[in-house]
């Protein structure tokens, strides 16, 4: 059995960055690649063309309001 670790957060160093696959921006454009912080919300992600060029396919960014819903449902637990 193979072992598989995810990246730490490199904004907040509390989470990981967690996997999600083809998702929706607010452009409508199909998304490759996507990162996700479960604690603060950073997300690095690339768009149409695969970061064939990086400086214009990738972005970073919040998304404060799932990352606060993610905690909220961790109470929870």
């Amino acid at each position: 059995m193979s072992e598989s670790s995810y990246p730490l957060c490199p904004i907040c160093k509390k989470e990981i960055l967690v996997p999600f696959s083809s998702t929706q921006f607010e452009l409508g454009s199909k998304t490759f690649g996507c990162w996700f912080c479960l604690w603060c919300g950073f997300y690095l992600t690339t768009r149409d063309n695969r970061a064939i060029n990086p400086e214009q396919d990738i972005e970073t960014g919040f998304n404060i309001q799932l990352g606060r819903k993610i905690r909220e449902m961790k109470k929870i637990i």
